[in-house]
């Protein structure tokens, strides 16, 4: 089977990525921050075996000087159709046209991904219709299809904790087999941060440390 993985990603701007994170730290912290989450997945990425990766980047294809960088290893496409839905299905659409029968789509923000939970969703879509790894916040990390389904990315509220049960009674209503990775934990927050801030080479200065969430 012919495989491709895909990583949804912005390009680091300024107030542009993790704003939630904003209300602690400053802004071009922020965006190293996020520089250093991209880092991290985008190396886990390179190690999993698969037919072909791509970056695909929100925005326009002007201004993506931080992405380039990896272009030698990844095939950069812009995002396309409004709507996080509709931009997922769109890019397995496309790789669906070039051939591939084994499309992942994964994100930023998952940290603690390996090769091997990549891997086991390759080797999954062998013989299930849909993989999916759900996050601890109620939507997912990681999807996998072997055919894209337009239903599984509409009428869904991104971003919300119902993204993973309403994506799973999809599945359920067009009669389509699924298996679950582990749960895993997107960073969002502060706290999510501060859980998942050995998975990524990132040093917090001494004086955003003195919180109590910061224990």
């Amino acid at each position: 089977m012919n495989s491709a993985l895909i990583i949804f990603a912005r390009e680091p701007k300024d107030g542009k990525t993790k704003t939630r994170l904003l209300k602690r730290f400053p802004v071009k912290l922020v965006t190293r921050f996020y520089k250093d989450f991209v880092k991290t997945v985008l190396k886990t990425a390179h190690a999993a075996r698969c037919n072909r990766r791509f970056i695909y980047y929100a925005g326009t294809g002007s201004s993506i000087s931080f992405l380039r960088r990896f272009e030698n290893k990844f095939v950069l496409k812009r995002q396309m159709g409004q709507g996080l839905g509709v931009r997922m299905y769109r890019a397995f659409k496309a790789c669906a046209k070039q051939g591939f029968d084994k499309m992942i789509i994964i994100g930023t923000d998952c940290l603690s991904l390996t090769k091997k939970d990549i891997q086991k969703a390759f080797e999954k879509l062998e013989q299930y219709d849909c993989v999916l790894g759900p996050s601890k916040d109620g939507g997912y990390y990681l999807i996998g299809l072997k055919s894209p389904h337009k239903e599984l990315f509409e009428n869904i509220q991104w971003s919300t904790d119902s993204v993973f049960d309403h994506t799973i009674k999809k599945l359920e209503r067009l009669n389509k087999n699924y298996y679950l990775l582990r749960r895993q934990e997107d960073v969002d927050t502060i706290e999510s941060l501060l859980r998942n801030k050995s998975y990524v080479n990132i040093e917090i200065p001494n004086e955003y440390c003195t919180s109590k969430n910061w224990a």
